[in-house]
């Protein structure tokens, strides 16, 4: 890396691809504490990225060279494309150990070697694969690690290692319980409730309870999840940050997203909606009495909405007034659309600009959070 990036550059995000792990596991120097120590900023360094391509048959490395991230990592996204280590796992979690005490992770992007293509699997690897599932169904997560460390399935196995974690990027399609795992292709659930569904519990969920009170920050889950059913009272008592994510939502199931918000969350303070393809109910305004049954401890409602039929006329404006009038007064409404809205320049930019949408473990003032908002994506 070049020694003429900018310091700002620098002190937020480390981005190290190579598509020869042959070659990355030569370069043990590329992440070197001297080399950060050059720039007066290892302190300064939040996320760490680490990130493989694919190459035909080639595996991934996680090398030793990742031990010399700075000590205050507070994020670390897992990015592979390709499952099959070259490395045993008890050689990746040694390389990696270090990065566990980040107390933000993002594993949305692991390759999941049970549905990738089998171009990037040899096959004395899928054969390891099936003897150590002894005969399961490795779509699942079961409590022990399947194949490579970073393999998607092996989400469970990877959270317990991130002792200290408080914020979690999981999945678009995770629902919250094993009962909605139908709603899932994957079979995953985040949590188990426990009593007659702990075995499921320990075959496909991701988190403990333990480590689920303790987080502050969630994104994503699936949506219908909070839909169907009821949650447990106070699952999440410590979290701020929720994204929910839906299709084809109707917008009278937010009356029960809604509560089952308050109950599992109740101390949340900025939810996040992440809708699509929906062309009838939301059309109709006199169904926007549903936003009077937001959370109350919420500071902020963001809207994601894509493809979505709105009431007339579609301005973000008006549509920014009809959601207002109903939420409870406390809550400010941030809306972000690609195509649903016009901008008729009446709304301020949002907090998380230039970023189009909220940002994954990152912090917005309240003030900024108390003021309306509206953006194209």
């Amino acid at each position: 890396m070049s020694r003429e990036l900018p310091a700002d550059v620098v002190a937020n995000v480390l981005s190290y691809a190579c598509a020869d792990p042959h070659e990355l596991a030569r370069r043990t120097w590329c992440v070197s504490l001297a080399w950060l120590e050059a720039y007066h900023a290892p302190g300064l360094w939040r996320t760490l990225e680490l990130t493989d391509r694919p190459s035909e048959r080639q595996g991934h490395c996680a090398c030793a060279a990742w031990s010399r991230a700075p000590e205050r990592l507070e994020k670390v996204v897992l990015n592979t494309q390709n499952p099959n280590s070259m490395q045993s796992r008890d050689e990746d979690d040694a390389a990696l150990r270090p990065l566990f005490d980040a107390e933000a992770l993002d594993v949305s992007d692991l390759c999941d070697s049970s549905v990738c293509l089998d171009a990037f699997l040899p096959l004395d690897y899928l054969r390891r694969l099936t003897s150590e599932a002894d005969g399961e169904n490795h779509r699942l997560i079961i409590d022990r690690p399947l194949g490579s460390f970073l393999d998607k399935r092996n989400e469970r196995f990877i959270c317990q290692h991130f002792t200290n974690l408080r914020r979690l990027n999981a999945d678009m399609d995770v629902p919250l319980y094993p009962e909605l795992s139908h709603l899932a292709p994957r079979h995953r659930t985040l949590l188990s409730r426990g009593g007659g569904d702990a075995e499921h519990g320990q075959l496909s969920t991701i988190l403990d309870p333990e480590q689920a009170a303790q987080l502050t920050e969630i994104e994503a889950l699936l949506l219908d999840s909070f839909a169907q059913g009821s949650t447990l009272a106070n699952v999440f008592p410590r979290l701020t940050r929720l994204t929910l994510s839906g299709s084809k939502t109707p917008i009278q199931s937010l009356s029960a997203v809604f509560r089952n918000c308050s109950a599992a969350c109740p101390v949340l303070e900025m939810l996040t909606l992440h809708l699509d393809t929906e062309r009838t109910t939301w059309l109709r305004a006199e169904n926007y009495w549903v936003f009077g049954h937001a959370p109350g401890s919420l500071k902020a409602l963001v809207l994601i909405l894509e493809d979505m039929s709105l009431p007339l006329p579609r301005t973000a404006s008006a549509f920014h007034r009809l959601v207002k009038r109903h939420a409870p007064t406390d809550v400010q409404v941030h809306i972000v659309t690609p195509n649903c809205l016009i901008d008729d320049g009446e709304l301020p930019t949002a907090p998380w600009a230039p970023s189009a949408l909220p940002e994954f473990a990152e912090a917005y003032a309240a003030a900024d959070l108390a003021r309306p908002s509206f953006s194209l994506w």
